[in-house]
């Protein structure tokens, strides 16, 4: 099963480059999660939400927006039963 905790767009960005950090924690039990940020512009950028019980930084560093906007999102595959975090 795919869920999509949350996709936001930001809108109304002024071109130049960008960081996207937040920080998350995991149960575990997912095949895969990870954070994305994509329609800024350029390519799809991701990084993997590891399986850690504690809370961990994640960041995608120089994105480059040229689009005015940018679409977030955080997303796992996973049984039910399995968590992922993040603020």
């Amino acid at each position: 099963m795919r869920g999509d905790a949350r996709a936001p767009w930001f809108r109304g960005l002024a071109a130049g480059s960008y960081q996207l950090t937040a920080w998350v924690k995991s149960s575990g039990g997912q095949s895969v999660a990870w954070m994305e940020v994509n329609a800024y512009g350029g390519a799809k950028r991701t990084v993997t939400i590891p399986a850690r019980s504690t809370w961990t930084r994640v960041t995608v560093s120089d994105i480059a927006v040229t689009a005015g906007q940018a679409r977030v999102g955080f997303y796992s595959i996973a049984e039910g039963g399995t968590v992922a975090r993040f603020r």
